[in-house]
Order: C-alpha cells, then structure tokens, then sequence
C-alpha cells in the first residue's frame, strides 16, 4: 500500500509565491504613480521658472526706463522747467538725538 503524505511546504510556497508577487505588482504600481507625480511636478517647476525669468526681465526693462527717467540731466531739466534752482549750501531739517539713539 502507497501512503501519500502531502508536504506542508508546497502549501507554504504555494500561499507565499502569489502573495510576493502581488506584493511586487502593488510596488512596481506605487513606484509608477510616484514617478509620474515627480515627472509632473518638474514639468511644473519648469514652467515656473520660465515665467520668473521672463518677470526678471521685465523687471530690468522697467528698471532700466526708471533710472533713465530719473537720471540727473533729467531731473535738472525737470527742475529748470519749473523754475527750481540748485541750492549750493542746504539747510537740512534739525532730527531730535533722543530718538536716534531708540532706532538701535
């Protein structure tokens, strides 16, 4: 008579290979949806710096208009066509010392 004993680790390794498996299948998802998220906020910093470099250079267009507008031969001009005179020796306003000293 032939007795037929089930081996118990073919039990084990028959429940522990899909687990891994799943296991592996639920990584490999997880790692494609953190890829994409990072590939899309790059893309987004991307656009984002493109936009800050394009203020920048407004931004130094615009200064640039500023200083020229406001440059002395400018203003000197300004101030002659409002008939204002350079004072050689100014008299400054007189500033209190007391509160010099409560700005520190």
């Amino acid at each position: 008579m032939t007795i037929i004993k089930v081996q118990h680790h073919d039990r084990i390794l028959g429940m522990i290979i899909p687990t891994l498996f799943a296991v592996a299948l639920v990584c490999a998802f997880v790692l494609v949806v953190f890829y994409n998220r990072l590939v899309n906020a790059t893309h987004a910093a991307a656009g984002l710096n493109d936009r800050l470099r394009a203020i920048e250079a407004e931004t130094t267009e615009l200064r640039d208009k500023l200083f020229a507008a406001t440059g002395s031969a400018e203003l000197e001009a300004l101030a002659g066509k409002r008939g204002l005179v350079k004072e050689k020796d100014p008299e400054y306003l007189p500033v209190d010392q007391s509160w010099l000293l409560a700005s520190h």
